[in-house]
């Protein structure tokens, strides 16, 4: 009986084990579509051609696929063709980076044949599909690397790149999701410049996170005036109140989404979101916001109304520019699982505290609902382990009370 115990806590305890977050060895590479660059179509000047197929062109007029064979290159074959500006080209990658991962990234820079001396140069990004850079090789020189002739000949092995990268680092990114697909990018730095040849090894995989979930739109009803007739007031709709006689207008005021909104000393407007209910999660507000003069200040402020009280949830007075400039600003909150304001709606407060005007646009909101536990393979085999140890003691007693 001992032994047969001593076998199933074994198994159990190489379960649980097994359930613990783990990395293998190497995982192999992660596919980039059309890295050689050999699919392009388009016709484009000396013979180039314009599109390099799966990549995302960035100031596509100076984005070509070398198409001349050993005239200007070493190889045979097609290289990417940045002829200046601000050439780049970029790729979704169906691989969700991980801190755990390591990567090998590697690639071929050359100048062309036709021009050995002036700078050539770019850089490389792997970054996230929203464009936050994760990693950057920095500015490379790729200038001698090839030698005239015919056909041209490589000088060394300058031409040839490869960086080893940890993700770890990628945590301390400011905006950083951990858990979603890499995007790369290779970008001009000074043109011309060849490339081609490229590769990710995902040499060490780490386990990555489930990725975050999906936001739901948030939306506010609108704000519209009264057609300017002189008297300074503001006609609402859609659920937004408390503007009030000390209220501006919107003419002239330069705002991307006119008309905007505007509110003199002590003035503003309450809006309360269109159907959204509170739940559990963490919540963004994103509007647009400037003042008339130097010395204006917004408050924007959001709260849990349940029809009688508001319940303030999280407040924020941004930064004011000196002149009328319009800038982005984040009020951001979190409603936990167990909070009495579950169910009640949203809504905005935007309230000028200060003596000149001030005024506010495009709001926008994201709710991301919080994800719902999960326990790990290793909680479900140290909860089997507890059930084996109460069967395997309650099967003693009796065997003793027998």
């Amino acid at each position: 009986m001992m032994k047969t115990t001593r076998n199933i806590l074994t198994v159990v305890m190489t379960m649980a084990a097994i359930g613990l977050p783990a990395t293998s060895a190497h995982a192999g590479l992660i596919n980039i579509n059309n890295a050689g660059f050999e699919d392009a179509s388009g016709a484009a000047s000396g013979g180039n051609l314009a599109t390099p197929a799966d990549w995302t062109e960035e100031d596509p007029g100076n984005v070509y696929v070398d198409n001349n064979g050993l005239s200007w290159s070493p190889e045979a074959d097609r290289n990417l063709y940045f002829n200046g500006g601000t050439a780049a080209v970029n790729q979704d990658l169906s691989h969700n980076w991980s801190s755990g991962d390591t990567y090998t990234l590697g690639m071929v820079g050359q100048n062309p044949g036709w021009d050995t001396t002036a700078p050539h140069e770019f850089k490389v990004q792997l970054r996230e599909a929203d464009g936050t850079v994760l990693w950057e090789s920095g500015d490379l020189s790729v200038t001698g690397t090839v030698a005239p002739g015919s056909p041209p000949t490589y000088t060394g092995t300058g031409h040839i790149f490869s960086w080893d990268i940890d993700a770890s680092t990628f945590t301390s990114v400011s905006g950083a999701i951990e858990g979603l697909p890499l995007n790369i990018r290779i970008a001009n730095v000074s043109a011309p410049t060849y490339l081609d040849d490229v590769s990710l090894d995902l040499t060490t995989a780490g386990t990555p996170p489930p990725p975050p979930p999906t936001p739901v739109a948030i939306s506010f009803g609108t704000m519209t005036t009264d057609g300017d007739n002189g008297d300074g007031a503001w006609q609402t709709s859609d659920g937004w109140t408390g503007f009030g006689t000390g209220s501006g207008d919107q003419a002239n005021d330069g705002s991307p989404d006119t008309p905007s909104f505007w509110a003199g000393a002590g003035y503003g407007g309450t809006g309360t979101s269109d159907g959204d209910l509170l739940a559990a999660g963490d919540y963004s507000i994103d509007f647009l916001y400037a003042p008339t003069y130097q010395g204006s200040q917004l408050l924007v402020e959001a709260f849990a109304w349940d029809g009688t009280t508001q319940t303030l949830l999280g407040s924020v007075a941004p930064t004011m520019p000196a002149s009328r400039i319009w800038q982005n600003g984040n009020l951001s909150f979190s409603v936990g699982s167990g909070s009495s304001i579950l169910g009640d709606q949203l809504q905005l407060k935007f309230t000028n505290t200060a003596t000149s005007y001030v005024g506010w646009d495009t709001i926008t909101g994201d709710f991301y609902p919080a994800a719902v536990a999960v326990p790990e393979p290793s909680t479900f085999a140290l909860a089997a382990l507890g059930l084996l140890g109460l069967g395997w003691y309650g099967r003693r007693r009796r065997g003793r009370a027998a």
